[in-house]
C-alpha cells in the first residue's frame, strides 16, 4: 500500500525507502533473490535522484545483503560507498552503520586488522553522536575482537560494563 501511494504521489524518494524496507524484510524471510531485486530497484531510483543520503542507505542494504550471502568483496565495495556517501551527506549515523557492519564482517571472516580499524571508527562516531546504544552495539564487537586476540581481562571488563549498561538501556 505504501509503495502504491508513493508511486501515485510521484515521491521517488519515498518509493526507494520503502523498497529498501521491503528488501530488508525479504532478506530476513530468507528470500535473498527477491531482496536483491528490491534493493536494485531502490538503487536505480536513488542514482536518478542523486541523493547521497538515500544512496548511502541503499548501499548499506546491499552491504548487509552481500555480507550475509558471503560475497565479502562486494560487501566491502558497498561498505566503502556507504561511508563515503554518508560523509558527503553529513549523515554520521549512516557512516557509523557502515563501519559497524564492516567491523562485524571482518570479525566473521577473521580479518583482525580490518575489524580493529572499523571498530575504532565506529566507536569514535558513537561517541560523537553521544549514542549509548551505538556504543553498546560497538562494544559487543570489541569484546569479540579482544577475546579473539587473547585480551581476556580487557574483554571481560568491557563485557561486564556493557551488560550492565545494556540492561539499563533495555538492550
Amino acid at each position: 500500500v505504501g509503495l502504491e501511494a508513493a508511486r501515485a504521489s510521484g515521491s521517488d524518494s519515498q518509493e526507494a525507502r520503502l523498497l529498501l524496507a521491503r528488501a530488508t524484510c525479504l532478506q530476513e524471510l530468507g528470500m535473498p533473490a527477491e531482496a536483491q531485486n528490491e534493493a536494485e530497484l531502490a538503487l536505480s531510483i536513488a542514482e536518478t535522484l542523486r541523493d547521497p543520503a538515500l544512496l548511502a542507505r541503499v548501499h548499506r542494504t546491499l552491504l548487509l545483503r552481500y555480507m550475509w550471502a558471503g560475497s565479502t568483496s562486494l560487501a566491502r565495495e558497498h561498505g566503502a560507498r556507504v561511508i563515503a556517501l554518508a560523509d558527503e551527506a553529513q549523515e554520521p549515523v549512516l557512516a557509523w552503520s557502515g563501519h559497524w557492519a564492516l567491523a562485524m564482517m571482518a570479525g566473521l571472516t577473521g580479518d583482525g586488522r580490518e575489524m580493529d580499524i572499523n571498530l575504532g571508527k565506529a566507536l569514535r562516531l558513537a561517541d560523537e553522536l553521544r549514542s549509548p546504544v551505538f556504543r553498546l552495539w560497538t562494544a559487543e564487537l570489541v569484546v569479540h575482537y579482544k577475546t579473539a586476540v587473547g585480551e581476556w581481562d580487557s574483554a571481560l571488563e568491557i563485557a561486564e560494563r556493557t551488560i550492565a549498561e545494556g540492561r539499563v538501556l533495555g538492550q
